[in-house]
């Protein structure tokens, strides 16, 4: 299943420019949704049966091929799978034969490598410190701390670095195999700022800092506090109660309902949801907006240049929690009753999004987007043993190049040509079906039976 999804969803992504964005939506499931709890080896996946098992049989076998794709390169990589589909055509197959058709291609082991990823479980997680760097006889030595912060032993990776300079970026990569390493690197040119994994092409857990605030992470969590609005009508206290009623039932998960009325403060130690803008607790998601291109008045909200009317929409909103970034509050508000049902079944196919508006009784969505992630912890700017520098650094990385690519069905020349029929086809239709419609100056040729018929019935018609 991961490597279908790698040669195909994350293939189009891929060719749309869309890479990165796709693996980040990747390792954001796993981070949301696995625990040590519920987490497996990835040889032990038989089919996907909910968020967590999806996350790892999908997720994880998708980033392992991302992976080894970066170590032998892609030429190495399409040729591998190649043998692999000749010597296992029409036979049942196993990690184990693509690994024998890695090493046959590339003469080089992977036991190791698919030891780790296929039958150990969990992922690394990793932190940067101590960046800064020194100037040497007219040179610059780059010098930086990387760790492996997860509580299980140290993970073998190939850790990509990012290293900005004033007008360019270098893509660096660094091998890792304990929990604390200490780098160092000279270049020429002053080093500005240093990005650890900046395009997710490792599979680990991230940092709450690199993704935003999204809907994965609250129903990926254990514990989970639903508010309850007091002040609403009777009717939005009834249709937001049997919302609460369908989600409690989870027995998977600490779930408890309560009025926004039983309480002084938000709980810090689970995800909130907090029902309807009639909420005494909507104004904490009203305030974590400010932290975006967003804002809630008392009658629209608005996201990005776009506004809804909160009487006339349901709408979600997901915001850090403000005493544990780690976690979330999210404001849901329906406005109508009918909308309940279908928000309680399509709200968790919609994960990895910050922000949703919906209409009708359907409900049918008609907004959405995530926040933009800031402050990543594996992101540094360099700092110079002389003070501080005034040069901002260049921050566009380079693009991998997709692992295949599509010819367009059509050419310009093609359209243009389909265009030139469709604009005469009134005219050709209405005298007789000549060559030279489709092509100027080529002799003539008779019109065609259907076209005579057509004809005939239109100058009955008319007389």
């Amino acid at each position: 299943e991961g490597l279908t999804a790698y040669m195909a969803d994350h293939l189009i992504a891929e060719q749309r420019g869309q890479g990165a964005e796709y693996r980040r939506s990747t390792l954001q499931r796993y981070t949301d949704y696995v625990k040590s709890s519920n987490d497996f080896p990835l040889k032990e996946f038989g089919s996907r049966y909910n968020a967590s098992s999806e996350a790892i049989g999908y997720g994880k076998s998708l980033m392992m091929w991302n992976m080894l794709r970066d170590m032998i390169g892609d030429e190495n990589f399409i040729r591998s799978f190649q043998k692999f589909y000749r010597d296992n055509k029409f036979k049942a197959a196993s990690f184990n034969d693509i690994r024998l058709s890695v090493e046959s291609v590339t003469g080089k082991d992977f036991k190791s490598f698919f030891d780790q990823w296929v039958n150990r479980k969990g992922a690394p997680e990793l932190s940067l410190s101590r960046v800064g760097a020194d100037k040497e006889n007219g040179n610059y030595r780059l010098h930086f701390v990387l760790k492996q912060i997860q509580s299980e032993d140290a993970f073998n990776l190939e850790v990509p670095v990012a290293i900005s300079f004033g007008e360019k970026v270098e893509m660096k990569k660094v091998a890792m195999n304990k929990k604390d390493q200490t780098y160092e690197m000279t270049f020429s040119e002053e080093p500005l700022l240093v990005q650890v994994d900046p395009q997710f092409n490792l599979f680990r857990k991230l940092h709450y800092n690199e993704i935003p605030p999204s809907l994965s992470k609250i129903f990926g969590s254990d514990e989970i506090m639903i508010i309850l609005p007091s002040k609403a009508d009777k009717s939005k206290q009834e249709y937001y109660k049997s919302l609460a009623d369908i989600w409690s039932a989870d027995k998977t998960k600490k779930i408890k309902v309560v009025s926004d009325s039983e309480l002084s403060k938000l709980p810090d130690d689970a995800a909130v949801w907090i029902f309807g803008t009639e909420n005494n607790f909507a104004k904490s998601v009203k305030e974590g907006l400010k932290d975006y291109d967003a804002e809630m008045s008392e009658d629209t909200v608005r996201f990005g240049n776009t506004s809804y009317a909160i009487d006339k929409n349901s709408f979600v909103i997901t915001v850090r929690h403000p005493a544990n970034p780690a976690s979330v509050l999210v404001l849901l508000s329906a406005d109508n009753k009918d909308a309940v049902q279908g928000l309680a079944r399509k709200l968790p196919h919609y994960g990895k999004y910050s922000y949703l508006v919906f209409e009708g009784s359907e409900p049918t969505n008609i907004g959405k987007g995530e926040w933009e992630a800031v402050n990543s912890p594996l992101a540094a700017g360099v700092r110079p043993a002389g003070g501080t520098s005034s040069v901002t650094p260049y921050t566009v990385l380079p693009k991998r190049k997709a692992l295949a690519t599509l010819d367009p069905v059509f050419s310009g020349l093609a359209w243009s040509f389909i265009f030139g029929i469709l604009i005469r086809l009134p005219n050709i239709l209405l005298s007789t079906l000549r060559v030279q419609d489709f092509f100027p100056g080529l002799m003539t040729a008779p019109i065609s039976r259907v076209g005579r018929k057509w004809l005939m019935r239109r100058e009955i018609k008319q007389k």
